[in-house]
């Protein structure tokens, strides 16, 4: 859970709990309380940012789940992060923004 006390800005990266290599992503849900007028996010990881989410778009709040085209389920080569990557800036001073990431851990 990220919570921000300025309003995001263009680019601006939240990170989940770093996963390990091996571990298939098979689906990502954004609860957020909202970024404000005009304000979009995309969702992804490493190698690709917009993987799950191409543009999210959460005004007022409310829950985002995997939506591109490409949001197949995901194992990872190496370990990384899912991550939230503002696209435009809203105008919420403050909010909050959790990502949850259901996965398969990797093989022992």
């Amino acid at each position: 859970v990220y919570n921000w006390t300025s309003a995001p800005g263009v680019n601006d990266v939240i990170q989940s709990a770093l996963i390990q290599s091996g571990s298939t992503i098979v689906d990502v849900w954004i609860v957020n309380s909202g970024l404000g007028t005009s304000g979009t996010f995309r969702v992804g990881y490493g190698l690709d940012d917009d993987y799950f989410v191409v543009s999210g778009a959460q005004a007022t709040g409310g829950v985002v789940r995997s939506s591109a085209v490409t949001a197949m389920p995901l194992t990872l080569t190496a370990n990384d992060t899912v991550d939230v990557v503002v696209n435009a800036a809203g105008a919420s001073a403050t909010g909050t923004i959790a990502i949850m990431v259901q996965f398969l851990p990797r093989s022992a």
